[in-house]
């Protein structure tokens, strides 16, 4: 039988707080300000929210660009160590390459499941950056936007 799929567009850590437990098989984020990655929804406690409202073997997605012409994957690696506080695997596979982009985009992975795809990256800790915090973000007033001066990031917004 076919599966549903629901798409919903509205402020990612709202509607992870109001969705109820045991909810979803998986969450796709592919959330950006502009250019750059909500850094709200790449935190420990986002990570523990999405946890809750995951079916058992769900997945977390989401799309992670890296910077400076992909030689930064700085984000990657703090975003994958916030998962991994969480979840018991965390992975990314490299998408297909344009031609013509100048950063590399990745789909990072978060799940309780023990399968892990043959090509994919896994991250542990001697790979994994440094956790990202709620307490580590800067509101901008904005409700949802939430920009990091992470210190693993320089302080840069991320």
């Amino acid at each position: 039988m076919p599966g549903v799929l629901r798409v919903y567009d509205c402020d990612g850590r709202h509607f992870i707080k109001s969705s109820q437990e045991n909810s979803y098989d998986c969450v796709v984020l592919d959330a950006f300000s502009g250019s750059r990655p909500v850094a709200s929804l790449a935190t420990v406690e986002c990570a523990f929210e999405l946890r809750k409202i995951l079916a058992p073997s769900g997945a977390v997605l989401a799309n992670v660009v890296s910077a400076e012409e992909g030689s930064d994957i700085s984000f990657l690696r703090d975003f994958a160590a916030s998962l991994g506080a969480v979840f018991s695997n965390v992975y990314a596979e490299l998408c297909e390459q344009d031609e013509f982009a100048v950063e590399d985009n990745y789909i990072l992975v978060a799940t309780d499941s023990s399968y892990i795809p043959d090509d994919a990256l896994v991250f542990d800790a001697d790979t994994f950056g440094t956790p990202v915090r709620d307490g580590d973000l800067k509101l901008t007033g904005t409700p949802g936007d939430i920009n990091a001066g992470h210190p693993a990031s320089g302080g840069k917004l991320i």
